[in-house]
């Protein structure tokens, strides 16, 4: 595993917790159909913006839920969109 990467089990994503930037999307799941690749970068999480709030803070948040949304940035064909 990355160093400084969270794992969110159960959807499928590891995401660098020093700026939010996926680094790794599991293949089949549903961050995969959604087009998630590594270098996307979560910029809301569950609603709230991510700048200065932690992982840990925001999964203590969900407790245990088991839906997410995420708005994420992404560069395809180099276009930055945010889903």
């Amino acid at each position: 595993m990355v160093k400084n990467a969270c794992l969110l089990a159960g959807f499928g994503v590891c995401v660098d917790s020093r700026d939010w930037t996926l680094k790794y999307v599991e293949s089949g799941t549903v961050a995969d159909r959604l087009g998630m690749a590594p270098g996307s970068c979560i910029v809301k999480f569950n609603g709230v913006g991510v700048a200065k709030r932690t992982i840990a803070s925001f999964l203590r948040d969900m407790g245990g839920a088991d839906e997410l949304s995420l708005a994420v940035l992404r560069t395809s064909n180099g276009k930055v969109t945010v889903s």
